[in-house]
């Protein structure tokens, strides 16, 4: 594989962070490669240097987005945890944590993932999020079962299951994040629905009763706050 230049490195993500920009403020489906030119005041040439398609272009764009998210999977892993359930555990919280600290970025992201014209990009992301973190979960699982700790047969599956019902529930939660409700009443209904994932993936995992605490609940505050 030819090595990449880091000025065509940069040129690269100049375009993406173009395209970031345009397609959060009028959605994927409404912004031609031609708005992405006139943006950035090059050729349409140019472009195609850089990627094969405006599909292409919104590949790399949700390849970068995940990538800070599993920098922080990364850190967390380079320290295994006394049992599998507390490595899961401080796996969401610390990505809990991460949208803490980056508390302006996610919403903003969320209120552009969220816009209809935005559904091809919400989910490429989330299959990439499911595509990237079921293999650790289910080692996680597989690690868990030899400990004891989970009873799950299927630990492959189990660890998918998991992956697609947190993007359901994620789908619920910025739907009440995102509504008209008083602060409180969003606080709880999203506390809820976290609670209802904890205690739905330690059923599918076979975990003890209230053993997943994956969500923290003083970072919620801060985030919803």
């Amino acid at each position: 594989m030819a090595k990449v230049s880091p000025a065509h490195q940069a040129r690269r993500a100049e375009f993406i962070l173009a395209a970031q920009h345009l397609f959060f403020k009028h959605g994927y489906d409404e912004t031609p490669v031609s708005a992405i030119l006139d943006y950035m005041s090059v050729a349409k040439g140019t472009f195609y240097h850089y990627f094969n398609s405006k599909e292409d272009l919104l590949d790399q764009l949700v390849t970068q987005m995940t990538d800070e998210g599993l920098k922080v999977i990364g850190m967390v892993l380079e320290v295994p945890g006394p049992s599998a359930i507390d490595q899961i555990n401080r796996l969401f919280l610390a990505l809990s944590n991460w949208k803490k600290a980056h508390r302006e970025g996610a919403l903003a992201v969320m209120r552009a993932l969220y816009r209809d014209e935005n559904l091809l990009l919400r989910r490429k992301m989330f299959r990439r999020s499911v595509q990237l973190m079921t293999p650790i979960l289910s080692g996680l699982i597989r690690r868990g079962i030899g400990e004891g700790e989970l009873t799950t047969r299927y630990p492959d599956e189990t660890a998918e299951l998991i992956m697609e019902l947190g993007n359901v529930i994620n789908r619920k939660v910025v739907n009440i994040i995102l509504s008209d409700l008083p602060k409180e009443s969003v606080h709880a209904q999203v506390e809820h629905w976290l609670t209802v994932y904890e205690r739905k993936a330690e059923k599918m995992m076979g975990a003890p009763d209230r053993s997943l605490i994956m969500f923290g609940r003083d970072d919620l505050k801060a985030v919803l706050s």
